[in-house]
């Protein structure tokens, strides 16, 4: 209750302008006076905003840093005022006192005639001479207006494709694209300084990547390495398989805004089928293994010194086209999981008219380009070994009979 009271026991009086003889109360102990979200809407001289505050200790005054003058004499904001009296601030004179306080004997001073007409000279004094300086100097440029200013401020940001309009009740709207956030955000803080209302439908590349990462990390692709080349663009270098699991995560892709393409660049699966062409080209796909890890390969296989040596050449070759793959070599046997990968077990190798083939105990025959039922194909084959082909792998199988 006595806060209550304490809050309620103050008014202000203005004096002077369209608002003279106007009493206000504090309500709830606070008052702010200025242009924009104030309890009384009254333009300024010098500042934006004037506030009153009643204390235990009695009413305090915030002029935002501008001079405070009660009853003629400065005046010290971080102190109280007292019970009552004339205050001048930001241009404003206000009488103000408690709720039993007769502000109305404080009348708007009136200057006197001598003071009148000494203020009238000093005023064509001042004229005059500033009349002579801009004679001498020349007139000053005015402000460029705030349409122009905005667009240098896009300009010295680098932020050349982002668009500003603006709307008829004079909010401003950019939208484009940007490469980096923290620029676009140096432009937001410069426009509240400047009290410019904007609406923000700007897309930054690197928001963009994040947002694709995200929802490739939700899917399981973690090992993924996004760029982008062109606004609105993202290229995905990962080891994606097309398919109805795709699908759903390109669907959930196409809903971020801004983002206009996406690329797939399965890097891993371009290196194995150089790598598989390769050791085709020089006939060594009969005799190694090629097995992923992660996104290395490991290659393993028997081989003379002379196919080592031509192994060595070719992964020279693949290191110069791809820098940075990563391969290894194992001078070892291939395991025999080859054999599980035929709908049923070999019975024999023949030679044919139309070349040579395997033929399976359940009677079918495979050659060089045959498909086998678990998606595998056969891409070599000799009287001591077949190789296969997978997605991620390369399979030698040599024959025991």
């Amino acid at each position: 209750m006595a806060t209550a009271a304490m809050d309620s026991e103050w008014k202000i009086r203005l004096l002077g302008g369209v608002l003279h003889g106007r009493e206000v109360w504090l309500a709830d102990g606070h008052l702010s006076v200025g242009e924009r979200g104030c309890d009384l809407c009254i333009p300024l001289c010098g500042g934006d905003r004037l506030e009153f505050t009643a204390t235990p200790e009695g009413l305090l005054i915030n002029p935002g840093g501008a001079p405070v003058r009660v009853n003629g004499r400065r005046h010290q904001p971080d102190k109280p005022l007292p019970e009552e009296g004339v205050v001048h601030a930001l241009g404003l004179t206000m009488a103000f006192g408690q709720h039993h306080a007769n502000l109305s004997r404080y009348p708007l001073r009136r200057t006197s005639p001598a003071l009148l007409w000494g203020m009238v000279l000093a005023c064509l004094i001042l004229m005059g001479a500033t009349v002579l300086v801009l004679l001498c100097s020349g007139n000053p440029p005015p402000p460029p207006p705030m349409t122009s200013r905005v667009a240098e401020l896009l300009q010295q940001n680098g932020l050349t494709q982002i668009a500003a309009a603006w709307e008829k009740d004079g909010t401003l709207r950019l939208s484009g694209y940007c490469e980096k956030s923290d620029r676009l955000q140096s432009v937001r803080l410069k426009l509240g300084t400047w009290g410019v209302l904007y609406q923000d439908n700007v897309v930054c590349t690197d928001q963009l990547i994040r947002q694709v990462r995200d929802v490739l990390t939700q899917a399981g692709y973690d090992e993924v390495e996004l760029t982008s080349h062109a606004p609105g663009e993202i290229s995905i270098n990962a080891d994606i398989m097309m398919g109805k699991r795709w699908a759903g995560i390109q669907q959930q892709l196409t809903t971020i805004p801004g983002l206009k393409h996406l690329h797939i660049d399965n890097r891993h699966e371009t290196q194995i089928n150089a790598l598989i062409a390769s050791l085709l080209q020089q006939r060594l796909a009969e005799k190694v293994s090629v097995t992923s890890v992660g996104q290395a390969f490991v290659i393993s296989g028997v081989l003379n010194m002379n196919e080592q040596q031509s192994l060595n050449h070719l992964l020279a070759q693949l290191r110069q086209q791809f820098p940075g793959i990563a391969m290894s070599y194992q001078n070892v046997a291939s395991s025999g999981e080859g054999s599980q990968r035929f709908p049923s077990p070999i019975a024999a190798i023949v030679h044919g008219q139309q070349g040579i083939y395997l033929l399976l105990e359940d009677g079918e025959r495979l050659r060089a380009g045959s498909q086998l039922p678990q998606g595998g194909e056969v891409v070599a084959l000799t009287d001591a070994a077949v190789a296969l082909r997978f997605p991620d792998a390369l399979i030698n199988y040599s024959f025991n009979f």
